[in-house]
């Protein structure tokens, strides 16, 4: 009876050999493995979703989004552009201006207008690309036609500066950047007062989409003296040689920079050779001139020579002057000059 009692029956035996075999060797059960496995490809698969989704929205950002590329060839279209402008104008005046004609991107709404010594007409416009996501920003494109002319004029700066006469000549776009959401422009002269056409530096603003990148700002400058308005003042020049004035020697002097800003033509060259300046109190000197009269008017850029054969103690320099006209009947203001003849220096 003692023996029996410490000696297991072969069915309990096979019992605990039964459930030992049906969990693993980290004591789980074959059904726990199986949920624990069913949930963690659940979870997985909401990662992996989420993943892609993020990346996918990421991807979409940067598609949007105005990159480095753009941003530098902003700047280097710009600065080439504004640097031989002869014109150069924006929305700021509240004129009107069109876009060129044709091609992607075209009707787009023009935030910066130029026009070249070529007559040739570039345009800096806002609008959507069907390539694009449109719902998330506009491109800014570039776009270049014909300079409608004036109507009798065959002068580049007596085109239509705003473009508000259309052009026939389809164009091509040119996509400087995707994904901005504003853009503005602005063009003032030098001292920061005077506004477009005769402006100096040109300022684009571009406001990228994506709301977490800082906007654009392209800075270009132009020749300052290119371009003036209709009715402008040309501008009298002249240069004087020997620039050594000395008493009994004869000067020359040639009016060849004078010149009419808009390109019309010169008709009278109206000289004076003793205007009076500061050092006579604003009184001409009065004698001392020979080689011609000390007012004269042309019709031609004629050179002229004078020589001055005395030096007064009241009139120790002549102001000498010149103003032009141009074919329209305008007069530059009086370009002068002081000339202070010196004693000439004997010779052996």
């Amino acid at each position: 009876m003692h023996r029996r009692s410490l000696t297991a029956s072969p069915h309990h035996t096979s019992s605990h050999r039964r459930t030992d075999r049906r969990r693993n060797e980290h004591g789980y059960t074959l059904i726990e493995v199986m949920i624990a496995s069913l949930l963690a490809g659940i979870l997985l698969a909401g990662l992996a979703g989420w993943t892609m989704t993020s990346m996918r929205s990421l991807s979409q950002v940067r598609g949007w989004a105005i990159d480095q590329a753009g941003t530098d060839r902003i700047n280097r279209t710009l600065v080439n552009d504004a640097a031989t402008a002869l014109v150069i104008v924006t929305p700021t005046t509240g004129s009107p201006m069109l876009d060129c004609p044709g091609g992607t991107g075209s009707g787009g709404s023009p935030k910066l207008v130029m026009v070249t010594a070529t007559k040739q007409r570039i345009v800096y416009s806002l609008a959507a690309d069907s390539t694009a996501l449109t719902s998330k920003g506009q491109t800014l494109f570039r776009r270049a036609c014909p300079n409608a002319e004036v109507t009798g004029s065959t002068d580049f700066t007596q085109t239509d500066p705003l473009l508000t006469t259309t052009t026939t000549a389809a164009t091509t776009g040119e996509g400087l950047a995707e994904g901005v959401a504003a853009a503005t422009a602005s063009c003032v002269a030098s001292d920061g007062a005077s506004l477009d056409p005769d402006c100096q530096t040109v300022r684009l603003r571009i406001e990228s989409a994506n709301t977490e990148l800082r906007s654009i700002l392209a800075v270009a400058t132009r020749r300052s003296d290119s371009y003036c308005r209709p009715g402008c003042r040309p501008e009298a020049k002249f240069t004087f040689s020997p620039a050594d004035a000395q008493r009994n020697v004869e000067i020359s002097f040639d009016p060849a920079l004078s010149r009419d800003l808009r390109g019309n033509a010169l008709v009278e060259w109206e000289w004076d050779f003793d205007q009076g300046g500061p050092t006579t109190e604003g009184l001409p000197c009065g004698s001392g001139i020979t080689g011609g009269p000390s007012a004269e008017t042309l019709t031609s850029g004629a050179v002229l020579k004078r020589t001055f054969t005395t030096v007064l103690d009241t009139c120790p320099a002549y102001q000498v002057g010149l103003r032009v006209k141009n074919s329209e009947g305008t007069w530059s203001n009086w370009y002068s000059t002081a000339i202070s003849p010196r004693l000439r220096r004997p010779t052996a």
